[in-house]
């Protein structure tokens, strides 16, 4: 993303998030890492960013991890994860 004069948010890339329904993010202290919560798979998964710009080094996941159960709410879970 990028912000514009008017500070408008326009996307200037996309990348797959290694899984569906992509629902939080987090960026990793060193910059380098890009980390993706994936509610209906139940994965997590870890995108390289260049480090110099943000940019995505890659159009590849680095690495996904599988969970399976539920979360700890069951009136508001939807479908189990990875389900």
């Amino acid at each position: 993303m990028s912000v514009s004069a008017e500070g408008r948010l326009k996307q200037v890339a996309s990348s797959p998030s290694g899984g569906e329904g992509p629902v939080s993010l987090i960026l990793s202290p060193s910059h380098e890492f890009l980390y993706v919560a994936n509610y209906a798979a139940g994965t997590v998964s870890s995108i390289r960013l260049n480090r110099a710009d943000g940019t995505f080094a890659s159009q590849a996941v680095d690495q996904s991890i599988k969970f399976d159960g539920s979360g700890p709410n069951q009136d508001r879970s939807v479908l189990p994860l990875g389900a």
